[in-house]
């Protein structure tokens, strides 16, 4: 992180020295000037101002959700630490400092994806303090390094594939209570689709050139792609892409926009692509633009 802060001072630090700014127009409050009379200056002026107000304030607001009403303080703190040589303050700021990286709401976040995987799990935190701290105090714990790193790789895995199968069932839910909706066409593939705009176009055959616009989602509604994003239909072949895709290319004529909802063997099965997770269903809005034989 250091070496990222240098390298952003550094580079604003090759030019000439600063010169501080007037006062805006429109009421703007006057910018804070420095007295900057050479290139030591500029440097340590932008190392100042990188360290601090381009990428520190940034972070103690995702890190802790410090504001602004905080900062005379934490100014206060920081001149302090700036300055101090005797190791033991060092080390209980230090200690005060991971303290704030392990408070209950912050752990609960950064857990939650495993604890969600196994319902009976829970951290005991008064435990895990005194572990923690005793795994500084003392040589040795009754579990040896080797064990804690076994058992949680252990651990890791089977909640891993808990949260798997749980998201392969909640899929499979998704696509059963879909295919009950007098909208939506199942095919015998397992496909479904629903008619947004009936078009009467020509319909594509396995080496047709289709241009198309579309939108995918996961069930969750996060989108993890979008021709109509970037702008630029996309040409391809329905050979050219997942099944779900082509099977719905070569029923959809030109002019047609359908919802499609893609069971996993249809898309990118038990391995996932990307963003993409195993066992996901996909939904697009498809459009057919135009289709060359």
């Amino acid at each position: 992180m250091i070496r990222q802060f240098v390298a952003i001072a550094l580079a604003l630090a090759v030019c000439a020295p600063l010169a501080a700014r007037d006062k805006k127009k429109g009421g703007k409050e006057k910018p804070a000037t420095f007295v900057l009379a050479n290139r030591s200056d500029s440097l340590s002026f932008c190392l100042g101002y990188a360290n601090g107000g381009m990428v520190l304030k940034q972070r103690l607001t995702a890190d802790f959700d410090l504001d602004s009403t905080h900062y005379d303080a934490f100014v206060k703190g920081l001149a302090k630490g700036a300055e101090c040589y005797d190791m033991d303050e060092v080390a209980e700021a230090l200690g005060f400092y991971h303290g704030l990286l392990v408070r209950k709401e912050r752990m609960e976040e950064v857990m939650r994806p495993m604890l969600e995987a196994d319902s009976t799990l829970a951290i005991n935190r008064p435990l895990f303090l005194e572990v923690l701290e005793a795994s500084f105090l003392t040589d040795s714990l009754q579990m040896s390094q080797q064990e804690v790193g076994d058992y949680m790789s252990s651990l890791q895995k089977e909640l891993q594939a808990k949260a798997m199968e749980k998201y392969k069932a909640d899929n499979a839910a998704f696509l059963a209570d879909n295919a009950k909706r007098d909208s939506v066409v199942t095919t015998d593939s397992g496909l479904q689709y629903k008619v947004l705009v009936a078009g009467k176009g020509k319909v594509a055959s396995m080496n047709s050139k289709v241009k198309v616009n579309y939108r995918g989602t996961t069930i969750d509604g996060v989108e993890f792609d979008s021709s109509y994003k970037r702008g630029v239909p996309a040409e391809f072949t329905p050979g050219q892409v997942i099944k779900g895709w082509t099977e719905a290319l070569m029923m959809m004529p030109a002019g047609s926009k359908w919802m499609l909802y893609i069971p996993y063997d249809l898309a990118y099965g038990e391995r996932g692509a990307g963003p993409i997770k195993p066992y996901s269903t996909l939904i697009f809005e498809l459009e057919v633009l135009e289709v060359e034989d």
